[in-house]
């Protein structure tokens, strides 16, 4: 931030969090288990493809990642889905699987486990908030308003009230 002439509190970070909330962790777990059961390849394969700009669809589903030539897009989401493969050696049909796995981003357990995972996470300066993705819309925001965000204001890291009577007030605060 300091080299393109910025002060380092203006970059904020948000980064995606997968939500699977159980009653207990294995619950958690087995309800995660339940829908990476679900995960097409193919549709994974097509988020990539989307994430980085680029039609995946011309290339082989069993062609190995590193013998793809691939330097257009979105090159930083391409690699990160890279760093996670190559030491498997995976494919395309491989990789569009594991990238369908909760975009490669899961969280989950009781409420009051994520909630430890978010507030350690944001109280380290790790993350300025969190952008939660759903695994099952509209269950999960749903789930996770009705027991993660009671227990992070609980803890006083989460608002209980807003300044503003709508969300551009709310933003200017």
């Amino acid at each position: 931030m300091q080299q393109s002439g910025r002060r380092p509190d203006e970059c904020i970070i948000t980064p995606a969090v997968d939500i699977v909330l159980g009653e207990t962790e294995s619950i958690a777990r087995e309800r995660a288990e339940y829908l990476n059961s679900l995960v097409s390849a193919e549709v994974g394969v097509c988020d990539i493809s989307n994430a980085i700009g680029i039609d995946l669809s011309q290339y082989p589903l069993d062609q190995r990642l590193d013998d793809m030539d691939i330097t257009d897009g979105a090159r930083g989401v391409l690699d990160v889905v890279l760093q996670g493969t190559r030491a498997g050696d995976l494919t395309l049909r491989q990789a569009g699987y594991r990238y369908g796995v909760n975009q490669l981003t899961p969280t989950l357990g009781t409420p009051e486990m994520v909630a430890d995972r978010l507030q350690d996470m944001f109280e380290s300066r790790c993350c300025d908030g969190f952008v939660i993705c759903p695994s099952i819309t509209p269950g999960t925001y749903m789930q996770f308003v009705k027991t993660v965000v009671p227990e992070l204001q609980r803890r006083g890291v989460y608002r209980t009230d807003y300044a503003g009577a709508t969300l551009r007030d709310t933003l200017r605060d």
